[in-house]
């Protein structure tokens, strides 16, 4: 099951916003995983330099925003394409709430 969440990164003053899709997995309790679909190869390599320094909310269903922190994060070449038949890239981030221990 996929729940829409927004992602919200900051970064000297700059705030970054991706809309990622939470997959619902319990290996670990107080770790989620999101994919994120980005249009080009630049786009993920701009996230993934982005997202290792910044501050890191994610808003979950009711609106209200939560810090988390990076754990881990992986891409690959989709086989979606977008209207210009040009590949898109998904991302898989790998985040743990700030407030919470494993």
């Amino acid at each position: 099951m996929f729940e829409r969440n927004s992602l919200r990164l900051t970064l000297k003053g700059k705030k970054f916003y991706y809309q990622a899709e939470e997959l619902q997995s319990q290996e670990v309790a107080d770790r989620n995983r999101y994919v994120i679909l980005f249009p080009s190869l630049k786009k993920v390599r701009d996230f993934d330099k982005t997202s290792r320094n910044a501050h890191m909310t994610v808003r979950n269903y009711f609106g209200s925003y939560h810090q988390v922190v990076r754990i881990s994060f992986e891409f690959h070449r989709s086989s979606l394409k977008n209207p210009n038949d040009e590949n898109l890239y998904s991302g898989l981030l790998t985040v743990q709430e700030v407030d919470r221990k494993s």
